[in-house]
């Protein structure tokens, strides 16, 4: 009878279950949870009640200011998140094969080639192989270039070096980042890579790993396709943490002019925290980047459609017509380079100079007396002084003395004169017959009248496309004008902008390419 009036009286069910854990805890000092609506818990007894603080309108705007600006700063999990999702869309612009992951793969093969071969970077001047390999790839994930790394890309730094990622990952992150920044510097990293990446790299999973690197160098392309791949997520990674601060950013910059609250805490935060400071000046410095790599891109494109536009062309009788114009006018040149070089002996260095400063006209399409870096290659292997891609970006580099972006003829002939003539291997004599013979059949005119043509076509090209750009930040520059509000808070029509018309959409913009 006991037993069956306890079960009668028992609680059934989901709330007889949670009742009952809480009656279980009562014994333990636990008050008893009331329903919604109810009076609140009454404190245990001994227990000291503490009176809420109220808080003034100003003190609780600034708490809200403060929480909101918090809220702002991304945590680990999105800063991961980010990082994720920027990964997953490079990937799959590199595996499409289009125009854009062409030219960014094939860019920054170029650029880590010359930073291997560069006798001034960081990782040349160690004169230690695996502090060379070390600072290598250090440099290949510090993607802004100021010596320090995120401790996000600590982990595949290691894996590049081959070395196993320790299970207390998070304690070393600790342990290096001293400045408790978010970053690990070179010096930071170097110590400890010596003291235990060394050691672990020479285990059995380090081993593993190095075949596991080499066999995937030697079916991905190469070394420097698969570091470039690698140098790509990473600042696909980086760029997406830093676009997080960006928000916080954007509002910490608009406290000065508006003295909002919000701002004004998101301003504070902004000083306070040193990684928010290093994430929004890599956010800039990697915005820089982005556009001129983005414009890179415009002109390779713009470049192309040039010359199919020209292939078509020259199959026609105007272009038939443009040929013979242009062959006329090398042929007059030639014949002035004779008359202003007879009696000159061929190994001359008036000679030399003579004939280099032909060659430097024929791929000098605007005959502005500059060419670019895309042009410089060609001319050096008309010249016969061949060298690789790589090498010409380090070859501007020293001879663009003025650091204007472009070589003029007085800046080559003097790279020339002195270094040039010694890349210049004698040919073999099977060679040397099919140049005498491209000669004196015509065929050279031909090849230089058709060079020309091609030059002028992909300099009118890129001009367009740059006067087409400007145009169009011109233009985003005046709407943004003619929508600021000014002193009388119209929107449309106190701008600094008052009285301008819009720009014609008529006759001011140049045609695209």
């Amino acid at each position: 009878v006991k037993a069956a009036a306890a079960a009668a009286a028992a609680p059934s069910g989901a709330f007889g279950a949670v009742t009952g854990k809480l009656g279980r805890l009562r014994p333990f000092g636990y008050a008893k949870v009331k329903a919604e609506g109810e009076d609140a818990p009454q404190p245990e007894a001994g227990s000291a009640s503490e009176p809420p603080v109220e808080l003034t309108e100003e003190e609780a705007a600034q708490e809200l200011a403060n929480e909101a600006a918090q809220e702002m700063l991304p945590d680990h999990d999105t800063l991961e998140r980010t990082a994720k999702v920027a990964e997953k869309r490079m990937k799959r612009d590199l595996a499409k094969g289009g125009m854009r992951g062409k030219v960014l793969m094939h860019n920054e093969e170029v650029r880590l080639k010359a930073m291997f071969m560069n006798p001034d970077s960081e990782a040349n001047k160690e004169t230690d192989p695996k502090r060379k390999e070390a600072r290598y790839y250090f440099d290949l994930y510090d993607v802004d270039g100021s010596g320090s790394i995120d401790v996000e890309e600590l982990r595949p730094l290691l894996t590049s070096l081959c070395v196993p990622v320790p299970k207390d990952l998070d304690k070393l992150l600790l342990e290096m980042d001293e400045s408790k920044d978010g970053s690990i510097d070179y010096t930071e990293f170097i110590t400890w890579y010596e003291a235990e990446g060394l050691r672990l790299k020479g285990g059995a999973k380090g081993t593993a790993m190095l075949l596991k690197r080499g066999m995937g160098r030697a079916f991905g392309g190469g070394q420097a396709h698969v570091d470039a791949k690698a140098r790509l997520m990473a600042e696909a990674r980086t760029h997406a943490r830093a676009d997080a601060y960006g928000e916080l950013a954007s509002v910490a910059s608009d406290a000065a002019a508006t003295g909002d609250d919000v701002a004004l805490a998101a301003a504070k935060r902004l000083e306070e925290d040193a990684r928010a400071q290093r994430e929004v000046q890599k956010k800039k410095d990697l915005e820089i980047k982005a556009k001129e790599e983005e414009h890179e891109i415009l002109l390779q494109e713009a470049e192309a459609r040039a010359i199919e536009k020209l292939k078509h062309r020259m199959s026609t009788r105007d272009g038939g017509r443009l040929l013979a114009e242009e062959k006329e006018v090398v042929i007059a040149y030639r014949e002035s380079l004779k008359a202003a070089c007879y009696g000159l002996d061929k190994k001359s260095l008036e000679y030399t100079v003579a004939a280099a400063r032909q060659c430097f006209q024929l791929y000098d399409g605007d005959q502005s007396g500059s060419i670019e870096n895309t042009e410089l290659r060609q001319l050096l292997t008309a010249l016969g002084a061949t060298c690789k891609e790589e090498e010409v970006l380090l070859l501007l580099k020293r001879m663009d003395t003025d650091d204007s972006g472009s070589v003029e003829f007085d800046e080559f002939v003097s790279w020339y004169t002195t270094e040039g003539l010694k890349r210049r291997k004698k040919l073999p004599r099977r060679k040397r017959l099919a140049r005498w013979y491209v000669e004196w059949s015509g065929r050279a005119i031909l090849y230089e009248a058709r060079t020309a043509i091609r030059q002028a076509a992909t300099h009118d090209a890129r001009e367009t496309l740059n006067a087409a750009l400007l145009h169009e930040a011109e233009r985003k520059k005046e709407m943004l004008s003619l929508a600021a509000p000014g002193p009388t808070g119209d929107g449309d029509r106190g701008g600094g902008m008052v009285g301008l018309a819009p720009p014609s959409r008529q006759g001011s913009r140049p045609t695209t390419p």
